[in-house]
């Protein structure tokens, strides 16, 4: 769920490098958390399924999303379908020795991939919405101090022209009396 989110709101860091470096990270701590709970043989493979898994991920995403010149919500929510799917279709073929296919486990595949990728599109349009709503909402207070200081200074210069009337209608009297 994560990794969606984290290219949503860095789509200048190129996905390939950021596959490559989650590649090499990612299998490490992976690895370690298995090499506790499995054979080692088995730890060898889940290692380079999640290897396979973000390498192929992120280089969907670069095809199909990060090089557009125009980005939009619903090409990225279509996007991560197809690398979700992709990947994992990928990630189980490689662990079944690519036998394990049938048209079943295709679907579920795809009905997980819709689901992550529902929530994960769900946080990052949710989280981005409420950073344009705080945007907006900073900018609007700007735009109302910057009233009450226009209307304060009108308000001071008005004061001060009153006093200036004023004291002028005093002095003309007392100059006609």
């Amino acid at each position: 769920l994560l990794l969606p989110i984290f290219l949503y709101f860095n789509q200048d860091i190129n996905p390939i490098q950021l596959g490559c470096a989650i590649a090499i990270a990612s299998p490490v701590f992976r690895g370690l958390v298995l090499l506790l709970t499995q054979n080692p043989a088995h730890v060898v493979a889940y290692t380079i399924a999640d290897i396979l898994y973000f390498l192929l991920y992120t280089l969907i995403y670069y095809l199909l999303y990060w090089r557009l010149t125009y980005h939009n919500d619903m090409a990225f929510f279509l996007t991560i379908i197809v690398c979700d799917y992709a990947s994992n279709v990928l990630e189980i073929g490689f662990l079944t020795d690519f036998h394990g296919y049938s048209i079943h486990v295709l679907a579920v595949v795809f009905v997980v991939a819709l689901i992550r990728t529902t929530i994960a599109s769900l946080i990052a349009f949710l989280l981005h919405y409420f950073q344009l709503l705080i945007v907006n909402s900073e900018e609007h207070e700007r735009q109302y101090y910057h009233f009450i200081w226009v209307a304060s200074a009108v308000k001071s210069e008005v004061y001060f022209m009153r006093k200036t009337i004023s004291d002028i209608e005093q002095v003309t009297k007392k100059a006609y009396v």
